[in-house]
């Protein structure tokens, strides 16, 4: 059943969409993009996760732990930093779409992580270089701590347990001495 917050989120992903996807065509072919762009997608994403707050401590806890939460605080981060009772009867669209969703969110929610991984290394990356604020990666590792407790579609547990893996193999490889040469 449709409700004014679910036209909420789906007009806000729709802005999200088109105006993520004007902002990454112009970045990918080495065209300047009014900020307007990168400003009404952060929009859209604050649009889609905001959720109407209660005042108590139980709602700010559950609050905190709920990734809708932690997309629409980090899509307030994003959108401000700089450029890096009877619901209707619902349309018969809607329900198709609803299903098209439904069998696509697994597969999307799984590109989403790799996607968030890509755009962490991205902004360390930038910060390295100093392109970016030295507080974007903190910002952002922040986050991504947050979706592997609380998401089963991140990656990040995988690559850790991979990088860590690799670094006990190093640090448990054996060193070979070279033999001393005999004294006949």
């Amino acid at each position: 059943m449709a409700t004014t917050q679910h036209y909420l989120w789906a007009g806000g992903h729709f802005l999200l969409l088109l105006s993520g996807s004007r902002y990454f065509l112009a970045w990918m072919m080495f065209k300047t993009v009014s900020s307007w762009w990168y400003k009404a997608s952060f929009l859209g994403a604050l649009m889609s996760y905001f959720i109407t707050p209660q005042p108590n401590m139980a709602y700010v806890r559950r609050a905190l732990a709920d990734e809708n939460v932690q997309y629409f605080l980090l899509a307030i981060f994003w959108w401000t930093s700089r450029p890096v009772t009877c619901p209707p009867q619902p349309h018969p669209l809607a329900k198709k779409l609803h299903l098209w969703v439904k069998a696509n969110y697994d597969t999307a929610m799984r590109v989403v992580a790799i996607a968030e991984l890509v755009i962490f290394a991205r902004v360390l990356f930038g910060a390295l270089l100093f392109r970016n604020s030295l507080m974007m990666p903190l910002v952002y590792a922040q986050f991504l701590h947050q979706r592997y407790f609380h998401s089963q579609f991140t990656p990040v547990g995988q690559v850790w347990l991979r990088v860590r893996e690799l670094v006990v193999r190093f640090g448990a490889s054996a060193v070979v001495e070279p033999a001393a040469p005999r004294r006949d």
